[in-house]
This record gives structure tokens, sequence and C-alpha cells, in this order.
């Protein structure tokens, strides 16, 4: 989430931060301007060390990225709360339930619940990310 606000321990811009993983920045939105969008960001993996590979890990951040040779791999990181409008998207807090095309994992349920604002926050990211992310990676 750090990366997401543009906030990285380093003090360093998230280009930059990015760039030293491997990544190129594609987006960064950091404004919501109304109540039910998300601040993001995509990076599409670059062009890496000579021999085709990166690996980085942020001693700061429990996940690590890896890119193999010639592998395509898009991040796209969400921010949380901070916001009015965010705070605003936070408070259509009903359950609603959803179906999935497959389960998560084999013999699990096809179907979850989540948070009102979470879903039509991210149903609204995956519409105007989707086609972005198949152009780039396809």
């Amino acid at each position: 989430a750090d990366l997401a606000y543009n906030e990285h321990v380093s003090g360093e811009d998230l280009k930059v931060v990015l760039k030293g993983m491997g990544y190129d920045l594609i987006k960064h939105d950091t404004t919501t301007p109304v109540p039910g969008y998300l601040g993001h960001y995509v990076a599409i993996s670059g062009s890496g060390d000579d021999d085709g590979s990166v690996a980085a890990e942020d001693n700061n951040s429990s996940s690590s990225l890896l890119k193999k040779e010639k592998e395509k791999i898009a991040v796209i990181g969400i921010k949380g709360t901070s916001t009015l409008e965010d705070l605003l998207t936070d408070m259509c807090a009903n359950s609603v339930e959803y179906t999935l095309d497959h389960p998560f994992y084999d013999g699990g349920s096809n179907t979850l619940r989540c948070h009102e604002g979470v879903y039509i926050s991210s149903q609204r990211l995956v519409a105007d990310l989707l086609p972005l992310v198949k152009n780039l990676l396809i």
C-alpha cells in the first residue's frame, strides 16, 4: 500500500522504486474524486538485467516481486482509505454476494461475500484497468 500512496520508506518516487525492482510504471492515480473509486498504480515488468531476469525484494515488505526471462507481469497496487471520498466508500458496508467463474481452490465455493463499497470500487477498477493490462500483456 505504501507504493500506491507514493510513500516508499526510502523516500524515492514510485517510478524510481519500481524501476529498481524491474518494473515500469504505466499508470498512477492517487485521486478518488468521488466515492466508489480506488487510488491505484499499474506497473509492468521491464527489461530486467542483461540475462533477462530480475529478482527484487523490499526488505520492509513481506512480499517480493520476481520476473523470469520473457515473462510479463503486471503489478496493481491499490491504496486504502485516506480521503473523505474513501471514507464514504467505506461506509457502504452492506455485505453483498458475488459469484465467481471458478473457485479459488479445488472443491471451494463459487460464491463469496464482501463489503459493498469494496465490491463496487473493485468492479469499476477492473472495468478501467482490464483493457489496459490485456493490451500490455497480450
